[in-house]
């Protein structure tokens, strides 16, 4: 089949090339049905069982209900958290360089130079 299949694919309007190779296709497809006959077992459709059916049917009457809840108490809603703080950001940031001072050039020079444009582009 393989040989017909790359004459198919050498010679695309040989006819003669095409029907071989359908031939061959049909031949191996036969084969492959047959094997499959012989190796898949038909199981026989079985009838459901029938249904479980107990002696003692319980009747839902003869079950007493559990006792109810008492209804609840009103509950006033938790008191609101108070609201955050307000803080300005200029101070914020001013408080920040008193504690901790510009870094020195000759320590750090990425920082200080980060430092630097940061005060540059911000004017």
């Amino acid at each position: 089949m393989v040989t017909q299949a790359k004459q198919v694919a050498m010679s695309p309007r040989d006819t003669g090339a095409s029907n071989a190779w359908r031939n061959a296709n049909d031949r191996l497809l036969d084969s492959v049905k047959a094997q499959s006959s012989q190796v898949i077992r038909t199981v026989p459709p079985q009838a459901p069982t029938p249904p479980v059916v107990h002696n003692k049917m319980i009747i839902r009457e003869e079950i007493p209900a559990p006792p109810r809840p008492p209804p609840p108490v009103e509950i006033s809603p938790p008191p609101r958290p108070p609201p955050p703080p307000e803080y300005d950001d200029e101070e914020e940031t001013r408080a920040f360089w008193e504690r901790y001072p510009l870094p020195q050039a000759s320590h750090q020079p990425i920082l200080s130079a980060a430092h630097s444009l940061h005060n540059v582009s911000s004017f």
